[in-house]
């Protein structure tokens, strides 16, 4: 039964961001409920033992933050009580999974789970940019199974910017650019230029960004600087390309990064222009998390659109939430974690999604933590294959050498 467990636990957590495209019901999405389940089967098999996972403090730091918001804003017109208390679930059952069932995971079956997820989820992403490149667009509804509730109403899906099996491309670029860098460092080039070429594909800023990230991460690792200058010359090729290919997505990715304006409606940014809106208290421990679009509303600033004001990237949207405090407890936790690892890839990239996209407490959080905490026995693996190998090779050359003598 143990067995089955840190089987299943594997593969969640390695699908937890596709399956969080599903809701079970009101209020609940699948890789919750999973979660859930998984917590309490292991808590009952006496399966949960943290081991070098530990975000107690970051934990505390949200819990307290959140906490003396709740007090001091408690009654406002603007803040939301029950809002509050329902935030308090999700953001518990993320670091409950953070700490107690990441080491759980068996890498040979997570690794496994990605590869497949990652070649079907590609492919899907390819055929939908080709289907954009000869009719002008893709149905949405094709890829999402009938009689599963998607989060998302697949009318609102664009038809002509490929997301494979997600309902954003840049999710499914958070999904598979992880994926991408694991198979260079593990020696499967060809499968991780693959993912990469998807993730181009999906048109996404995010996929961009992340594709020359991973190219570059990888070879600053293998200290190849003729390659590294290859892939600057490559780069800037290939983006004149997709730039005459798609110049209003381009233009619209140039926008995102450089807009300051609130009217803009831009994630990396555009909440700066919010800040004239916090008060000192607001600025040490924050407005609490998903309070930031009717703060913003009731304190006279402007939206773009309904629904925008609490659309920013992660480093931003911590500030908000949860103040100097929390901001300085999550990077002081990404310090601890870079100082530890051997590979400092996968943190590039999770620093990276952290900028550009809200991913806070989300099954896409847990999903970066992961590789976080595995990085170091990502690297173990690749070192035992090479090691592997070159014994392998070794033991040939001795031979060789040996019959040489012998014949002469």
């Amino acid at each position: 039964m143990k067995n089955k467990i840190l089987l299943i636990n594997s593969i969640i957590l390695a699908m937890a961001p596709m399956i969080c495209v599903y809701r079970f019901v009101q209020g609940l999405t699948y890789d919750y409920l999973f979660f859930v389940i998984l917590l309490i089967l292991s808590f009952i098999l006496g399966l949960l033992k943290p081991k070098s996972v530990n975000a107690s403090h970051l934990f505390i730091a949200v819990l307290f933050c959140g906490f003396l918001s709740y007090v001091t804003n408690t009654g406002s017109i603007w803040y939301s009580d029950s809002l509050y208390w329902h935030n308090l679930v999700p953001i518990s059952i993320s670091f409950f999974v953070i700490m107690f069932l990441i080491p759980l995971i068996e890498v040979g079956i997570y690794k496994k789970t990605l590869i497949v997820c990652g070649i079907i989820t590609s492919v899907i992403c390819i055929i939908q940019i080709l289907s954009v490149v000869t009719f002008g667009f893709f149905v949405p509804e094709m890829f999402f199974p009938p009689g599963l509730e998607v989060t998302r109403a697949l009318h609102t899906i664009s038809m002509t910017r490929p997301c494979s099996l997600f309902t954003e491309p840049a999710h499914f670029c958070i999904f598979i650019s992880p994926i991408a860098y694991l198979m260079l460092i593990d020696g499967k080039k060809i499968l991780g230029f693959f993912f990469i070429v998807s993730m181009i594909s999906s048109t996404s800023t995010t996929g961009l960004l992340l594709a020359g990230l991973i190219v570059f991460a990888y070879l600053c690792r293998v200290r190849k600087l003729s390659k590294m200058f290859l892939f600057g010359v490559l780069a800037i090729i290939a983006g004149i390309i997709v730039y005459a290919a798609f110049p209003t997505v381009i233009q619209g990715s140039i926008d995102k990064l450089t807009n300051t304006d609130a009217d803009s409606d831009v994630r990396l940014l555009g909440p700066l222009a919010y800040m004239h809106l916090l008060n000192t208290t607001d600025i040490i421990y924050g407005i609490g998390i998903n309070q930031l679009e009717t703060f913003v509303l009731k304190g006279g600033g402007n939206l773009a659109t309904e629904g925008s004001g609490n659309y920013a990237n992660a480093t931003l949207y911590i500030f908000f939430s949860y103040g100097i405090i929390g901001f300085i407890t999550l990077f002081s936790y990404i310090l601890k974690l870079w100082k530890r690892s051997k590979d400092k890839g996968f943190l590039l990239i999770f620093l990276a999604i952290l900028c550009s996209d809200q991913i806070l407490f989300s099954s896409r959080f847990i999903y970066l933590m992961t590789f976080a905490y595995l990085a170091d026995q990502f690297v173990k693996n690749e070192e035992k294959h090479v090691q592997q190998n070159n014994s392998y090779t070794g033991g040939l050359d001795s031979g060789l050498s040996t019959n040489d003598g012998a014949d002469s």
